[in-house]
């Protein structure tokens, strides 16, 4: 506890440290430790928004106990379980409450895995685990969300995290410092951004986008105006919470992951793949293989612009 106050604020670390659910849960004792190792982890904001998570980490964590004696580890975290849950959830609670509900979960799973990924780059204890990519559908249907947004201001944001997501696969941190002046705008060549350590084709699937977003922003304006990375996350968090049932709402590490999904089998190397999605460990791949497209070159380098010149991406 001590290690993560620095990352959150004491409020909450003592709001973690202190809680105990409202409602009797049977196995308590063994699954506290745990669940509240889950919340610190993801680095809640509040004290109210630890509570909530503390709640919702308890109560799944609880049933996965109970149900098939599981012990409380990282492999309780699984869509499939997750999927169980909720559909023994639905027969007892609204649709709309057990949907915001997963959406909160989905939010939990995301930022406690990235965390996890992130230590087991840096020698922490934990596997490594890519999100895994969205679908065709779901790309559209972010993009709809995106561009449905009724504040100017949000739906520019919005759009602008989604195109440099699933254009460029960009980390958060590389959103922050974009501004139209980063973008080299080739014709019929393609447009590309020049990062300190690396030079980027956008996707060809996201060109038109791009072209259409970067109207909106004068030459030296950032895309993203927000001082750090962290930033970014808040804004989609704060949104998720308050979206209404059966939206989706991206999380820049799943845009990264079909990005990268969509250009990993092209690459001339296994370790050119390793390094151009950060990955420290050939492990952390296996998730992503059932995933990985299969096309041929030519169709490789007319959609996604893996030409000579891109190798350096």
């Amino acid at each position: 506890m001590v290690a993560a106050s620095g990352e959150v604020g004491d409020e909450v670390v003592a709001c973690i440290a202190g809680y105990r659910p409202a409602r009797q849960i049977r196995t308590w004792a063994l699954i506290a430790d745990f669940v509240r190792h889950v919340v610190l982890t993801i680095s809640p904001e509040t004290p109210g928004i630890a509570q909530r998570y503390l709640a919702l980490v308890a109560a799944f964590v609880n049933w996965c106990v109970l149900i098939d004696g599981s012990a409380p580890d990282d492999a309780l975290l699984t869509d499939a379980r997750v999927r169980a849950f909720f559909k023994e959830w639905a027969k007892t609670r609204s649709a709309t409450w057990v949907a915001a509900s997963r959406l909160r979960f989905d939010d939990i799973m995301q930022r406690y895995h990235d965390r996890n990924d992130l230590a087991a780059r840096t020698g922490g204890p934990h596997a490594p685990r890519p999100s895994p990519p969205y679908t065709e559908s779901e790309v559209a249907r972010i993009f709809s969300w995106a561009r449905s947004r009724s504040h100017p201001q949000t739906r520019r944001k919005a759009t602008a995290i989604s195109v440099l997501g699933f254009g460029f696969g960009l980390r958060a941190v590389d959103m922050v410092s974009t501004t139209r002046a980063s973008l080299i705008d080739h014709g019929v060549d393609g447009i590309s951004i020049s990062l300190p350590d690396r030079l980027i084709w956008c996707d060809l699937a996201y060109e038109e986008d791009l072209r259409e977003l970067v109207l909106q922003y004068r030459e030296d304006e950032t895309f993203l105006p927000y001082p750090t990375a962290r930033d970014i996350t808040v804004f989609l968090t704060n949104i998720r919470s308050r979206a209404r049932a059966g939206v989706l709402i991206p999380t820049v590490n799943r845009m990264r992951a079909t990005w990268f999904c969509r250009r990993a089998s092209h690459f001339p190397a296994l370790t050119e793949i390793m390094r151009s999605y950060g990955i420290a460990h050939g492990a952390a791949l296996e998730p992503l293989i059932p995933f990985l497209p299969t096309v041929t070159a030519s169709e490789a380098q007319h959609v996604l612009r893996t030409t000579t010149h891109e190798r350096t991406s």
